[in-house]
């Protein structure tokens, strides 16, 4: 597990990235590359902000920029457009469905209230309830009602 801080209104604050997130697949290898390139490139112009997302000279990214960066990293990748946005819900929505507690999921997503992940992410509770009911049947030594 790897720690990667992110900036929040409040301030910063660090989220665990699984390590298949970070470990340096052969097909990434150009990639980080290009990065190590740039900051070679900006010598001592360099930032070093802790931030994920960051411009060539390490401080915030430009949002565009990003927007622009995810475009072709789809384009390449022959996937379709999905807005960056879209993979935090892919995130808490895998998350909640492999048991991770809501609470924890509440931090990785930076809510401030549970209500708002348990609010947002409701459409996944039915098949956590289901599973809650079979893991009570296991409990009291019953066959799954599936």
């Amino acid at each position: 597990m790897w720690l990667a801080r992110c900036r929040v209104v409040l301030g910063v604050r660090s989220s665990g990235l699984a390590c298949c997130l970070v470990a340096v697949n052969p097909m990434h290898r150009p990639l980080l590359a290009s990065v190590i390139g740039g900051l070679l490139l900006a010598g001592s112009r360099w930032h070093d902000s802790g931030l994920v997302f960051t411009s060539t000279i390490g401080t915030s990214a430009d949002d565009r920029n990003v927007r622009r960066a995810w475009k072709e990293l789809l384009a390449s990748a022959d996937l379709p457009y999905v807005r960056i946005h879209d993979l935090r819900h892919t995130a808490a929505t895998l998350l909640l469905t492999q048991g991770v507690h809501p609470r924890v999921v509440m931090e990785t997503l930076g809510h401030s209230q549970i209500g708002v992940t348990l609010d947002t992410y409701s459409h996944v509770l039915p098949v956590l309830q289901r599973d809650a009911a079979d893991e009570m049947d296991k409990a009291l030594g019953r066959a799954s009602g599936r």
